[in-house]
């Protein structure tokens, strides 16, 4: 596995999720920019090595001895924190810690704006990540993937029963795509005048405000044919009961539903320009989104 310095004296990007939601177009951003990355994760990604990687390395975020190898020889990072754990910030100072140690300098994190700072860890986590010599916190809204993942409530739903849950109470959401959020975090992680202005968080969002009832009527519209589905308005309590039935651990659900509490406040309902500004392109929307995926929205069992 090669994993020197590259030309201009610095190591690959290490990409952390890189088979999640956001991970998988990083790697795809870093690839087409021709910039040396490695990734990092329990398993090797699907089919091997990645193209244009240096390799992959072995990391757990529940196994601190996988830090300093997933580590040695980069530079910058991609940091997407452990799945379902409700406090990350211990094992995100630690890594960051480490890193520092072996010479990372730049660590561009993915968290949420839809995430109360206040929530356990998660601020902690930031503050960890902002101590770094250069950083950015991505802050997106709700990914429009969500409506497709297999494995997310929401997902499920709407491919089994045609439903669209939330404790949004109608209000909307600057519903974004994974795709965009990837595209802001390539160019956190590769333009070198990152290094020289000021550090900063970015509040990524698509390019309007849909409520899950609109969301509904357009994926329905949009479909070959046509298609009946439902917001069905639930309480916060019932959305977390729901979330669990699902899968979801009951602390993380209930954290997931006081979420949503703040979207049925109006917190979430506003446009950015943070993509078009960073990347030059605009932000994709819904209706494009529903086009290019139109065979993940398939109704089970059709």
């Amino acid at each position: 596995m090669r994993g020197g310095p590259t030309d201009d004296g610095t190591g690959p990007v290490l990409v952390t999720g890189a088979s999640g939601k956001t991970g998988r177009h990083v790697v795809a951003g870093l690839r087409a920019e021709g910039a040396a990355f490695r990734t990092a994760g329990r398993t090797a990604p699907p089919g091997g090595a990645v193209e244009g990687s240096t390799g992959h390395v072995r990391f757990d975020w529940a196994d601190p001895g996988t830090y300093r190898p997933a580590l040695a020889g980069v530079t910058r990072v991609y940091l997407v924190a452990p799945v379902g754990v409700l406090d990350p910030a211990p094992q995100i100072e630690e890594f960051l810690s480490v890193g520092r140690e072996l010479g990372l300098r730049r660590a561009v994190f993915l968290s949420s704006d839809v995430t109360p700072s206040q929530a356990p860890g998660l601020d902690r986590a930031r503050e960890a990540v902002r101590g770094m010599p250069e950083w950015a916190v991505l802050r997106p809204s709700w990914f429009m993937q969500n409506l497709i993942d297999p494995y997310h409530h929401m997902g499920v739903a709407l491919r089994e029963r045609d439903e669209l849950p939330s404790a949004t109470a109608g209000r909307g959401i600057g519903l974004v795509d994974a795709a965009d959020i990837a595209a802001v975090a390539v160019r956190a992680l590769l333009d070198e005048r990152a290094s020289r202005e000021t550090n900063r968080e970015y509040v990524i969002t698509g390019p309007e405000v849909l409520t899950y009832d609109e969301v509904a009527a357009r994926i329905g519209t949009l479909l070959d044919g046509g298609r009946r589905i439902r917001h069905v308005r639930l309480s916060p309590v019932e959305l977390a009961r729901h979330m669990t039935a699902s899968g979801v651990p009951p602390e993380f659900a209930r954290m997931l539903a006081e979420v949503e509490e703040q979207i049925a406040a109006g917190v979430e309902e506003r446009v950015t320009s943070t993509v078009a500004e960073v990347t030059g392109h605009p932000a994709r929307t819904f209706r494009d989104f529903v086009r290019g995926h139109r065979e993940r929205f398939a109704r089970a069992g059709r």
